[in-house]
């Protein structure tokens, strides 16, 4: 199992979960402060449970859904105080063009951006994507990756769905591009 852009891997045959490409702290720092114009909830995966900035509605939909714990933050300081996979901004629909036009118009090396959903964006490592992961569990395996389907619904699935053998992709009711080059 691929998640987090392909910066974690589910090995179920080893049991054996491995990490690529982790974003370091200062670098999500960067993508708060990118993000700081526009009104938005930024969240990241920590210790088995998501940590969200502000409590609203959003978080106690996930709560209800999701077996995460859903976890209010002290402060924006506890989403960069370590290195993470990820970071990710809710934002409301209204202020999606203009907040993916603002990190087309100020693009960073250190990660990359994707519109994951109509009101979340995602950050990463520019160099992770689940092809790579994909690639190192097969591997790992000796399978050749031909013989791989994967499924996929978002930018961040493009890498796998072109590696795989055979790959289907599941329509969202929206246009899902790339936001930052890799």
């Amino acid at each position: 199992m691929i998640g987090l852009n392909g910066c974690s891997l589910w090995d179920n045959l080893n049991k054996q979960e491995s990490g690529y490409f982790i974003m370091k702290k200062e670098y999500i720092k960067e993508t708060v402060d990118l993000m700081r114009p526009f009104d938005s909830n930024p969240s990241i995966y920590l210790n088995g449970g998501q940590v969200f900035l502000k409590e609203v509605e959003t978080m106690k939909h996930y709560k209800r859904i999701g077996d995460i714990p859903i976890i209010k933050a002290n402060s924006v300081d506890d989403l960069y105080a370590q290195d993470n996979a990820n970071i990710m901004f809710r934002i409301d629909e209204n202020q999606m063009a203009e907040a993916e036009k603002w990190i087309v118009e100020h693009p960073n090396e250190n990660f990359a951006g994707f519109k994951t959903c109509p009101d979340l964006l995602e950050f990463s490592d520019p160099r992770a994507n689940k092809a790579d992961a994909l690639t190192k569990f097969y591997e790992a395996h000796k399978i050749d990756l031909s013989e791989v389907i994967a499924f996929g619904n978002t930018s961040n699935d493009n890498e796998m769905i072109q590696a795989a053998g055979l790959a289907y992709v599941y329509e969202m009711a929206v246009t899902i591009q790339k936001l930052s080059p890799m």
